[in-house]
């Protein structure tokens, strides 16, 4: 498991208006946007994307009490994901919507009518979703000859209980934007980012390597036992998430994100402008991006 980043400051109350007294932490808003692209010479786009959000619901098929009708409760979760596919004809193509699929699948029947889950339960779930997203691409990658071998990288988000929960195998990226500084979630899976943290690659080395996207741990990919890697902390108002493919950050560096992701007013205008900035950067990828503000609900305080 990645440990949290922990240079990430953290804050677990909320300063009130007229100072002095403080509002313990309330209901957390997540505004999602997400958007993909071809990018500037790919003819086909390989990557996927899911936003949704997760909320339990009753059926009420017959009752002395009422009449037939649904309820639905507050949203317990809600979950980001990227994925980038990989392999030849269409298989890329294939391989990421499959694992799309499945994570869905898997995690609607998880999560979609329990209780808000605790730390350990939820990056058990993450970790489970992806050994189903890796059995359903390899099973479909046996049945036929040209799909053979076809993987994914995938990267997925977490949200409920003011926490995020992260999970990660390949390239794909996420970071988080927290007081106008921008903080890299997860690290890459590649041959060349792990010669990089043995220190037998300087980082100028490492972005101009030939073998750069050599993936080392994929969905998929011909060979079952993906390996995720998981990391979990607690957000707060003003954040921002970012889940992006490698076709993103490729093109657009660090310090170009950061300057991004704080200076958009919303969810939606972020990430048509880190698009814009990789297209304008020569993408020679697919760019697909999420992005995820955060914000606090407001709190009254109560009566002196």
């Amino acid at each position: 498991m990645l440990p949290a980043p922990a240079e990430i400051p953290t804050n677990g109350t909320l300063e009130a208006p007229e100072g002095g007294r403080v509002l313990p932490p309330g209901r957390l808003k997540a505004e999602a946007s997400a958007l993909t692209h071809v990018g500037n010479v790919r003819r086909t786009n390989e990557d996927q994307f899911l936003v949704a959000n997760l909320t339990s619901a009753m059926e009420v098929i017959k009752a002395t009490s009422c009449e037939e009708r649904t309820y639905f409760g507050s949203k317990p979760a809600s979950l980001f994901v990227v994925a980038d596919g990989m392999g030849g004809h269409a298989a890329g193509e294939k391989a990421s919507a499959i694992a799309l699929a499945s994570v869905e699948s898997f995690v609607l029947d998880v999560l979609g009518h329990v209780e808000p889950l605790g730390g350990s339960a939820a990056t058990d779930v993450l970790t489970a979703a992806f050994r189903k997203a890796d059995a359903a691409v390899h099973e479909k990658g046996q049945s036929r000859e040209r799909l053979n071998g076809m993987g994914t990288t995938m990267t997925m988000a977490l949200f409920q209980d003011r926490t995020l929960h992260v999970a990660h195998a390949g390239d794909c990226r996420a970071y988080l934007l927290r007081e106008r500084k921008l903080y890299r979630i997860t690290r890459d899976h590649t041959l060349v980012a792990e010669l990089k943290r043995k220190g037998l690659l300087t980082a100028d080395q490492a972005n101009d390597h030939p073998l750069k996207h050599i993936v080392t741990n994929v969905v998929g990919g011909g060979t079952l036992g993906v390996d995720p890697e998981v990391t979990s902390f607690p957000v707060k108002g003003g954040d921002r998430l970012l889940i992006a493919s490698d076709g993103l950050t490729d093109a657009v560096t660090d310090p170009q994100i950061e300057v991004v992701l704080d200076a958009a007013t919303s969810a939606g205008d972020a990430c048509g402008e880190l698009v814009e900035t990789a297209l304008r950067g020569a993408a020679r990828d697919n760019v697909t991006v999420i992005v995820v503000a955060f914000e606090e609900e407001s709190l009254s305080l109560p009566a002196s």
